[in-house]
């Protein structure tokens, strides 16, 4: 089955990213959502994870696009392993007026494809999610 990219979403329209074998969005607690969008004219894809748990998770993952010539592209400029601490029953996602805070919730879709017209998903790969101890 062939996914299309949508450019003209709001802020309401969120992608499923499928964390488990079976597709699903939620992994330990963490639910996880992308949004294909802009900042100025830069083509960006935005996360957004729900930590449904009654304690502080840590997320961490690689970024993954997929292609439409059904192959996962590689970041650029170098794969580097992002990770995140999301509170107790918390979402977090990336949009253009935090790019400075949230950083790691926003790629650029150019670090991994040229042409936009190219991508069909996103993914989180190597997924994980651990508990934060509280000190």
């Amino acid at each position: 089955m062939a996914s299309t990219a949508i450019f003209a979403q709001t802020n309401s329209d969120w992608t499923p990213i499928g964390l488990t074998a079976n597709g699903r969005n939620i992994q330990n607690g963490v639910e996880a959502y992308y949004q294909l969008s802009q900042c100025g004219d830069m083509n960006v894809v935005f996360l957004k994870f729900v930590n449904t748990n009654s304690y502080n998770i840590i997320v961490d993952w690689n970024d993954a696009v997929f292609t439409q010539q059904h192959t996962w592209a590689v970041n650029q400029k170098g794969d580097r392993r992002k990770t995140l601490v999301i509170g107790k029953h918390k979402t977090i996602f990336g949009d253009c007026q935090n790019a400075g805070v949230q950083k790691d919730l926003i790629i650029n879709v150019r670090d991994f494809i040229g042409d936009i017209d190219q991508f069909s998903s996103f993914k989180l790969a190597s997924f994980n999610v651990s508990s934060k101890k509280s000190k």
